[in-house]
């Protein structure tokens, strides 16, 4: 067990521990970066030539460059698909975009009218030969999907429709009202900048919270939330969908080993055999910085509730890995030790094996260990299969693993 007091403490009025909002602002950032990472777009509408912005954002684990824009810059209210899709690049030239490397989310593909906003996104996929940089973009955290953004000063950066490609136009102001789906702000904006990143500081640095949408009465931006990134981290093919997490040993249990999260338990067990593990998950990104920094981006395993699992239960979803206690539960609230690394050792394939890895307090950091030694034989023929053997060992760097390797199955 790791000998270190919970940094949080739980509040048993919402069975949650309390999330630290996002602090700061933006440290020694480089403004030229940033424009680089909003690109101007230029297509066709119903045979009209249009423009509109979009974004890259720093997806991980893509082999291509992800553009998020607005889903009207891709299809009309007519729903007629743009066509000639460029991304304009400062030196004259543009990049060409594929119809198969676009996506529109597929409620606003039908229904492509302002009442559906909450749904305007779309994405476009560039090949990274087509740029220098290995990664490129803004970063995002899912800890702002339901984050209360009301009086925090927002950026929005774009192209008006006689802007230079290269040299996108930034406006700031304060957030005036906040959902899930969207939020309304107040600063000035103008045709041409539909599909812009609506961004803020977040561990000093910018993070994407939004894409410009248009305005009503205020501008509105639909919110980057859980919904907009799945969608996104699956046309980009990132991430795992249904998977089990198993120990990844030559001296594991034949039988394997895997987590369990019960629904008669408020906390994980360690399984022996895939029978009757009725225990899997979506694993996407839930925070990722911005490129070419020095922090790694961070994991959320998303339960997905098998049959037959308690109603009173249905709203927890997220696993949450509680180092001070030794012990893996469900939240209804993603929360900071929601988020974990998935540190591949020496093997750096696709498939390779990895370590669970949490932050807990400033650079320290804790590993998974799932083992079944406290099973006998004689317990596996009564079918005793299950165990509480889950604890978190200190991390350090080149350590290799035994059984804090896992690999996804």
């Amino acid at each position: 067990m790791v000998e270190t007091l919970s940094p949080l403490f739980y509040d048993p009025d919402w069975n949650r521990q309390p999330e630290p909002g996002p602090t700061g602002g933006l440290e020694l950032i480089q403004i030229d970066r940033r424009n680089e990472w909003i690109v101007k777009l230029k297509f066709t509408q119903a045979g009209k030539p249009s423009t509109g912005t979009g974004f890259y954002l720093n997806v991980p684990d893509t082999k291509s460059h992800v553009i998020v824009t607005a889903g009207h810059n891709l299809i009309n209210e007519n729903k007629d698909l743009s066509q000639n899709i460029e991304i304009l690049k400062p030196d004259g030239k543009s990049i060409e975009v594929k119809a198969s490397d676009v996506f529109i989310s597929k409620s606003y593909e039908r229904n492509p009218t302002a009442r559906n906003a909450e749904n305007d996104y779309g994405a476009i996929l560039t090949k990274r030969d087509e740029d220098i940089s290995k990664n490129k973009g803004f970063g995002f955290s899912l800890m702002f999907r339901h984050e209360d953004l009301i009086g925090r000063v927002l950026e929005v950066s774009g192209y008006q429709a006689d802007s230079e490609a290269g040299q996108p136009k930034m406006s700031s102001g304060l957030c005036a009202r906040s959902w899930s789906d969207l939020v309304e702000y107040e600063i000035k904006t103008e045709q041409g900048l539909s599909g812009s990143p609506v961004y803020l500081p977040c561990r000093g640095h910018e993070a994407v919270i939004a894409i410009h949408h248009g305005q009503k009465k205020r501008p509105t931006g639909t919110r980057l939330n859980e919904k907009v990134l799945c969608d996104i981290f699956r046309f980009a093919k990132v991430g795992y969908k249904g998977k089990s997490l198993k120990v990844a040993h030559k001296q594991a249990n034949d039988m394997g080993i895997y987590l369990r999260l019960p629904g008669h338990s408020d906390f994980g067990k360690v399984r022996l055999g895939k029978e009757g593990l009725d225990t899997a998950f979506d694993i996407f990104p839930g925070y990722s910085p911005v490129s070419g920094g020095p922090e790694e981006p961070l994991y959320v395993f998303r339960f997905i509730h098998p049959p037959g699992w308690p109603e009173r239960r249905n709203e927890e979803k997220w696993v949450l890995w509680d180092a001070s206690d030794d012990t893996v539960t469900l939240t209804e609230h993603l929360q900071e030790f929601c988020f974990v690394k998935l540190e591949k050792g020496k093997d750096k394939g696709e498939n390779a094996p990895f370590g669970v890895v949490l932050p807990i307090k400033g650079d320290d950091l804790v590993e998974l260990r799932m083992q079944v030694t406290e099973i006998t034989p004689g317990d596996i023929k009564l079918g005793v299969r299950e165990s509480s053997e889950i604890s978190f060992d200190r991390h350090f760097e080149n350590k290799v693993f035994k059984f804090n390797y896992f690999q996804f199955e």
